[in-house]
């Protein structure tokens, strides 16, 4: 698969350049392997135009309230797939036990609640298998995010699109872990996380309190990257988004290859009292 030999690639270049990172991306590389190996088969439930338009028009993301409809049928094997994974090292005795013992049942209601931005059952589940909370986390994202993707595929070709300009996801509500800068001096384009999901917003313009004040806004760079990545920052909030250059949209599996590569910006900016919005 081309996507396949263009992640490990990626992942190897990221690895010899920082060493340090070697094992966290040693676990996020070979579970990536294992989620692009599987496309979902089913097709979203049906949203309407003037659905969309609506809900957008009200500031809602698409799934608020619509949760339940979502099709976990391909999200709850693959996170079974997940913790078959034997690459884990110390988690591999925990995930032994998860593996062995966790129901459909226990997995669909993690991936269900984790929908609606409700963590109770994911500690449940991490203290009940005494797994990492980070680990069971990365699990649920990972197990997500080929559905997710789906529907945000299905659903973004609305034109109205370009007029939502929220700072959080018009799919699935999350907060954005990166935007992209793609030549235009207007714009630049927040990527979602979760699903995959790209939208337009303000060049200018903080992504968590909306502040245009140039007083407020400011950028980080590190000196030998600055002409591929930076940090905008806001001074209102104190809050920071990760900024990458790039020609064209990038596929979910490379915006995560981009937040492991840029884990330094978040030491730079959170050391200066900066959040992530």
């Amino acid at each position: 698969m081309e996507m396949l030999a263009t992640i490990e690639s990626r992942w190897k270049r990221l690895k010899d350049k920082n060493k340090t990172i070697k094992s966290m991306a040693d676990i996020h590389q070979d579970l990536m392997k294992e989620m692009i190996m599987y496309t979902p088969n089913f097709t979203p439930f049906p949203l309407s135009e003037d659905e969309i338009k609506a809900k957008w028009r009200n500031g809602d993301y698409l799934l608020d309230g619509l949760e339940d409809q979502v099709d976990l049928s391909f999200a709850v094997p693959l996170f079974r797939k997940l913790i078959d994974w034997s690459g884990l090292e110390k988690a591999k005795h925990s995930l032994k036990k998860l593996k062995k013992s966790v129901t459909d049942q226990e997995i669909r209601l993690v991936l269900a609640e984790s929908l609606r931005n409700h963590d109770k059952p994911l500690w449940e589940l991490s203290e009940r298998y005494n797994v990492d909370i980070p680990l069971i986390a990365v699990l649920v994202q990972y197990s997500l995010l080929p559905t997710l993707d789906r529907y945000s595929r299905a659903w973004t070709r609305c034109p109205d699109l370009e007029e939502w300009g929220k700072g959080y996801c018009p799919v699935c509500g999350s907060h954005p872990i990166l935007s992209e800068y793609r030549d235009s001096e207007n714009f630049r384009f927040l990527r979602c996380g979760s699903c995959g999901c790209d939208w337009m917003f303000q060049r200018v313009m903080c992504a968590n309190c909306h502040s245009t004040d140039h007083k407020n806004l400011d950028f980080l760079f590190v000196e030998e990257e600055k002409n591929k990545y930076r940090i905008d920052v806001c001074d209102g909030c104190k809050t920071y988004i990760k900024g990458v250059n790039v020609l064209e949209p990038q596929s979910y599996p490379l915006i995560y290859l981009e937040e492991m590569a840029t884990l330094h910006l978040d030491l730079i900016a959170q050391e200066q009292g900066y959040q992530r919005c």
